[in-house]
């Protein structure tokens, strides 16, 4: 983690925010004017060149941050703390084996929760060598989830929903944030996995509701990236509170996420890591899968 010695992170305006004169920015998150002293703006020239260090520096760094006018870069040295990955599952031993395949390396509890062909969900773990815990009845992803955490020992926990599919790498990537003490929670971004090119997948390709964009945001609501799903997402344990609310069979990881940023943490969208997600087969499905996530709100 960061110690005081460390270089402060660097920062780069974000793509969106303008500087039309010295001393003026225009950007963040909601958009804003900014004025700034003629040493302010010498300021964060420094802060941007990675220049600056100190108090002022750091607290200019953390309010742009915040404001959404500039975005922190990922931190390029490997954290140390072990993670481990939890993998909800019901009825779905092919992308199980799918998913366990790419998180190869990293350990990992699968929960099965209530599958009506639990020896197939056996069968792929014991394939890949990887626990698992087992609900008699369905009891929804958030009660999955909180039963691995439940069995979790490390500082970070991933979560992988065994329909998506994610690199053990990719996720030792993400784990670089928390280098900052202040980050609880990052996420990739989820593209759709490749499948036939129909109109439905291309349609899905370009508006998945599990796909937040091309832009790094810091997560918040009514923010530009206003929730991320658990869909892929890591976490320091300590940060999980309650965990999911195991009543809400949808919306949970909205939920989760909004609780971890009102405790005043936060929570980072990061899409230059990609996590591919299996879509529905049939535009039925995806509108049904549309209106359970809005039955959510």
């Amino acid at each position: 983690m960061a110690s005081p010695s460390d270089p402060p992170a660097p920062i780069v305006l974000d793509h969106r925010t303008r500087r039309p004169q010295r001393g003026v920015i225009v950007g963040g998150d909601p958009p804003r004017v900014l004025r700034l002293s003629g040493s302010g703006s010498d300021l964060l020239d420094d802060v941007l060149a990675g220049r600056a260090r100190g108090r002022a520096a750091d607290v200019l760094a953390a309010r742009l941050v915040r404001d959404g006018i500039v975005q922190p870069v990922r931190p390029t040295r490997d954290v140390e703390d072990a993670m481990t990955v939890v993998v909800p599952v019901r009825d779905d031993a092919d992308g199980l084996d799918r998913c366990l395949a790419a998180l190869r390396g990293l350990p990992v509890i699968v929960v099965d929760d209530g599958s009506a062909d639990a020896a197939a969900i056996g069968a792929t773990a014991d394939k890949h060598g990887v626990p698992v815990v087992w609900h008699a009845l369905s009891r929804g992803p958030g009660a999955a989830r909180n039963t691995g955490v439940a069995q979790v020992t490390t500082p970070l926990v991933a979560f992988v929903d065994a329909d998506a599919r994610i690199s053990a790498d990719a996720l030792r990537t993400l784990a670089r944030w928390f280098t900052d003490p202040h980050i609880a929670a990052v996420a990739p971004r989820i593209r759709a996995a490749s499948a036939a090119p129909t109109v439905l997948h291309r349609f899905l390709s370009a508006r998945s509701p599990l796909d937040l964009g091309p832009d790094a945001a810091l997560v918040r609501p009514r923010g530009r990236v206003g929730y991320v799903p658990t869909t892929v997402l890591l976490c320091r344990r300590s940060a999980l509170q309650s965990g999911f609310d195991e009543e809400l069979r949808y919306g949970e990881d909205v939920d989760l996420v909004w609780r971890i940023t009102d405790a005043g943490h936060q929570v980072r969208y990061d899409p230059g890591v990609v996590a591919h997600h299996r879509e529905p087969a049939t535009w039925r499905a995806a509108l049904m899968r549309r209106h359970r996530y809005g039955t959510s709100a």
